[in-house]
């Protein structure tokens, strides 16, 4: 299938909230919106920061803040955030990350053992809450490339697996003995251009052993999970060989098999357009960026898997992300610290 994006229809917001971060809907509905802070008391951006994340909980359908708490960060910028689906905790940290009780506030945990700043999505939960898993960001050297994974109840440490990857710029887990990661070969080479060197690996926790592993080319791949149908979606651009040199490039939307990471369907693109990344995955639904060649212009959209049909979002960027599929929800920040909220086409 091909995707058309020339002539497309238009969503708006049902809801716009006046802050923005990293976004998760939890079970019930709500959304968690986790604010990076960087200005003083006085609201004035300084040399000195105020480093820290303001956790904040929107009821569903109203999206009127119910809870708010602010979680300090012991050094450095609140980079690596992300919100229990359950619930229970919010976890943030540039390199140690702070395991806070939700709505309490109370610190659970300090968890150390990562090197490098974290990226703002190399942080994240399982599905029911009860796993954390950690992930280093530096772009610095390829030596120390850990993934750690702990109780995210009391933060234990649960496994530190030594990585094929470095310089981690997302991390997801779709059970609790699952992890995956997007990040650099560990052998890069940045003077190649004959081999991709940007990796999509699958962890078994309780083993530390890799399960599988693709490799792409293209900058800019975001990774969405679509658990309930066993598989996830990503976008980028894939150099295509013939006869032993590059001939050209093919971008698309891809759907692999969590179990194996063979591609399960590929949607391709029209020429016009770089892939942005998929963002999130509510049910049918992929929210997925990209960016016109002609004008540079970002646009999000809405496609539907199945149709092949893609809608507008507007207002929307592609900075944070996080989808309701049972709901058929999906909610982006922008540029402006504010978060939009769309009902999805049904």
């Amino acid at each position: 299938m091909t995707l058309d994006l020339s002539a497309i229809a238009a969503l708006d917001p049902i809801a716009t909230l006046p802050v923005g971060g990293t976004l998760g809907f939890l079970a019930n509905g709500d959304l968690m919106v986790l604010e990076r802070r960087w200005e003083t008391l006085l609201g004035q951006q300084t040399s000195t920061p105020d480093k820290r994340v303001l956790a904040h909980q929107f009821a569903a359908g109203a999206w009127t803040k119910v809870a708010e708490q602010a979680i300090k960060m012991p050094l450095g910028s609140p980079l690596g955030c992300a919100a229990s689906p359950d619930g229970a905790a919010v976890a943030a940290g540039y390199k140690t990350v702070t395991l806070v009780a939700w709505p309490s506030g109370k610190v659970m945990a300090s968890l150390k053992g990562v090197k490098y700043p974290l990226e703002r999505d190399s942080v994240c939960f399982s599905p029911s809450g009860a796993r954390l898993a950690v992930a280093d960001g530096g772009y610095v050297t390829p030596v120390d490339r850990w993934l750690r994974v702990y109780d995210a109840r009391d933060g234990m440490d649960l496994a530190k697996i030594l990585t094929d990857e470095f310089s981690v710029w997302q991390t997801l887990m779709p059970d609790d003995d699952t992890v995956l990661v997007w990040g650099l070969r560990h052998d890069y080479d940045y003077n190649s251009t004959r081999e991709p060197q940007r990796v999509l690996a699958c962890y078994d926790v309780p083993t530390g052993e890799v399960r599988w592993r693709r490799r792409y080319w293209s900058q800019g791949h975001r990774m969405a999970l679509d658990v309930h149908a066993g598989r996830l979606w990503t976008s980028g651009e894939h150099v295509i060989e013939l006869e032993d040199r590059l001939s050209g490039v093919e971008r698309s939307l891809e759907s692999l098999s969590l179990e194996d990471g063979t591609t399960l369907r590929t949607i391709a693109l029209n020429d016009l357009a770089y892939p942005g990344g998929v963002l999130a995955c509510a049910g049918a639904h992929l929210v997925t960026g990209w960016r016109d060649r002609r004008t540079s212009d970002l646009d999000v959209f809405a496609v539907d898997v199945e149709s092949g049909a893609a809608t507008l979002l507007r207002g929307a960027t592609t900075r944070y992300a996080a989808a309701d599929g049972p709901r058929g929800l999906c909610a982006l920040s922008t540029e402006q610290k504010e978060t939009v909220i769309f009902a999805l086409p049904r």
